[in-house]
């Protein structure tokens, strides 16, 4: 990214489906479901990348192997341990 440009902290309805892959219509649905994390700043409705990805993991199929287990990293010595 050149250093004059900003990375966008936040996305509209539009942006957010894009780049999920998936229509409007269906992120108003998870939105209207109570699925779909998201914040209001008036009347808009705007998205992070953290609460796409959010979105992403909890609704991840992972194979019948069970519920996905995040993880936190000890920033005193890296080692992961469960949340």
């Amino acid at each position: 990214m050149n250093e004059n440009q900003t990375e966008k902290l936040t996305f509209d309805r539009r942006e957010a489906a894009k780049r999920l892959g998936i229509s409007v219509v269906t992120l108003d649905r998870e939105i209207a479901k109570k699925k779909m994390p998201h914040f209001r700043v008036g009347r808009r409705v705007l998205f992070t990348q953290e609460l796409l990805l959010q979105y992403i993991l909890l609704n991840t199929k992972n194979a019948g192997l069970g519920p996905i287990k995040l993880r936190e990293v000890d920033d005193r010595n890296d080692l992961p341990r469960s949340r």
